[in-house]
């Protein structure tokens, strides 16, 4: 399994289409202000980027929306529904998010799609796992890896395998950071080709990326730090 909050997928069993907002967002962090007076929504079915420097505050921008970053000023919502501490966890079983740093998986991505998988109602796990090896022949993703110990798999290709579960289970938002990290040019357009297909599926996809020229292929690019 995924070991922390820095690397959970969420799910929940029902369908929904959601809007994320931020309204005039401020975030500091140990003192440091990373922005303020930031404002956006994001479009359904659209892919946006958020793009910066290192330290800018991306990250923190994605945890905001997932409830774990409070704002020092402004609020985030989704479909006009202010996350509050409270509601929080509602909203983010709703979304599915994958984090920057994926070194705390362990054991075998069969363990954790299976264990994922048996959470959701009436879940035929043969269809689930034929499902999962179409997105992962998109990605140019071996089945072999499916039973590979996660810690022996490469940060490609393990990436890749996390991204493609978006592609399994409907959720309508979708959370990435720095989905391009540890990437090839290859494997790069692979994956950008891969959430613009998600994305005119009708999904909502905002990712962090610290590279302008991707988040310049995306249908909206917000810049921080500038």
């Amino acid at each position: 399994s995924c070991a922390g909050l820095t690397v959970r997928l969420f799910f929940i069993g029902f369908r929904i289409t959601l809007m994320l907002e931020i309204k005039d967002g401020a975030i500091t962090v140990g003192g440091k202000q990373l922005f303020r007076g930031l404002s956006f929504c994001t479009a359904d079915g659209g892919l946006t980027a958020v793009t910066g420097p290192h330290g800018c505050g991306k990250t923190s921008l994605i945890r905001a929306f997932l409830g774990f970053q409070p704002l020092t000023s402004g609020y985030v919502s989704v479909d006009c529904e202010a996350i509050l501490p409270l509601t929080a966890a509602l909203f983010r079983a709703n979304m599915l998010y994958v984090p920057q740093d994926l070194r705390l998986c362990v054991g075998s991505f069969s363990e954790l799609f299976e264990s994922l998988t048996d959470l959701r109602v009436n879940t035929d796990l043969t269809y689930a796992r034929k499902k999962l090896f179409y997105e992962w022949k998109r990605l140019a993703l071996d089945v072999a890896l499916y039973d590979k110990p996660l810690e022996e798999t490469g940060e490609s290709a393990l990436r890749r395998m996390m991204i493609s579960v978006a592609g399994v289970v409907d959720r309508k938002n979708i959370l990435l950071d720095e989905p391009f990290a540890g990437l090839n040019s290859e494997a790069q357009s692979a994956v950008m080709a891969y959430l613009r297909s998600l994305a005119s599926s009708g999904h909502t996809v905002l990712l962090a990326t610290g590279d302008a020229a991707l988040a310049g292929m995306c249908d909206r690019k917000i810049e921080l730090g500038v």
